[in-house]
């Protein structure tokens, strides 16, 4: 039980949430000329938004504006059940030091359509136990989650198909974050217009779980290279059956690296497979600073290019590589 007051049902005139309750949203909201306050504002604990299969969507091309807004501060926060539909730069944005926060059930399409900025879901610092379930991202044009300084939280269940940037981006992009759990996440079909991309990015990440990612036929276009998983300070972490699955470039592909640091982590059960980028291609590549971390049941097969070379495991120009354990791999 959330400690729910009440349920009332949210009209467009309605649209900042100050008490406490449960909120039913009647029709779909269109919004115009709004900023990043959020055509839907919650400042208050302990509000559950039930969009009732509506949608709340933008019907301008005002720049900068962003679907719902959670202000800072606030706890045990439900949002479920709608969609979210072409806000220039961020769907859903939860403030900073947030707890308990749950977004389930939902849709978020066509967002960030300035390709430069914002994120379909963003989660800023100090957030605490957030949970995205079952939530499809379609066709935005930036990055579709990116959470920074966010500890104890899932990610489960969630689907980002079709994602096409036209810019330097990251797809789901991770920062500074422990004990997360990521499971049961596809992306598929999704491709960068005219920069290099990467779709999992994590930088100081620890204590977290990589499970059942899927990562199948994205590219940048033209002659871009591509990274596909990209590591950096990333310690005492699980990654178990993450696939790399017949994604392409026209220049360079790593399909996994450690940019940075990467200690004490487990890969197991992990995938490379059916890429063909043109040029140099990585099944997993080692850049930096790789201690104590065992690689178990990693597959690499099926990968070509055009031109210059393939290559599996790649140590070549690691620093500090040391402790580490491969098993069973192909």
């Amino acid at each position: 039980c959330l400690g729910i007051l009440s349920t009332f049902q949210v009209f467009c005139a309605d649209l900042i949430i100050t008490t406490s309750g449960t909120y039913l949203l009647s029709d779909d909201i269109l919004a115009s000329g709004d900023t990043t306050n959020g055509t839907i504002r919650i400042r208050s604990s302990y509000v559950t938004l039930d969009l009732g299969g509506c949608f709340v969507k933008q019907n301008d091309s005002t720049a900068n504006c962003t679907g719902i807004v959670v202000d800072p501060g606030y706890t045990n926060i439900v949002i479920k059940n709608g969609t979210i539909s072409d806000f220039t730069t961020n769907g859903i944005s939860v403030g900073a030091n947030c707890n308990k926060v749950e977004l389930r059930n939902l849709i978020i399409e066509n967002c960030t359509t300035q390709f430069t900025s914002g994120s379909a879901i963003t989660v800023a610092s100090g957030c605490s136990n957030v949970a995205l379930d079952s939530i499809l991202f379609t066709n935005c044009r930036s990055s579709a989650i990116t959470f920074s300084s966010v500890s104890d939280s899932t990610i489960s269940k969630c689907r980002l198909v079709g994602l096409n940037s036209g810019s330097l981006v990251t797809f789901i992009n991770l920062s500074s974050c422990a004990r997360l759990s990521v499971s049961d996440v596809f992306v598929i079909n999704s491709s960068s217009g005219i920069n290099t991309l990467t779709v999992l990015g994590l930088n100081t990440i620890s204590n977290s779980i990589f499970k059942d990612i899927f990562i199948e036929n994205c590219s940048p276009s033209t002659t871009n290279d591509f990274t596909v998983i990209k590591l950096s300070a990333v310690s005492g972490c699980k990654f178990i059956n993450c696939n790399v699955i017949a994604c392409s470039t026209g220049g360079n592909m790593f399909a996994i690296i450690n940019s940075g640091a990467v200690t004490n982590c487990h890969f197991d059960q992990c995938s490379v497979l059916n890429n063909p980028p043109a040029f140099n291609f990585w099944g997993f590549y080692v850049g930096s600073t790789f201690t104590g971390n065992i690689i178990n049941q990693l597959r690499i097969n099926g990968n070509s290019v055009s031109n210059f070379s393939c290559q599996g495991i790649d140590f070549a120009n690691s620093v500090g590589a040391s402790y580490n354990v491969f098993s069973d791999c192909v």
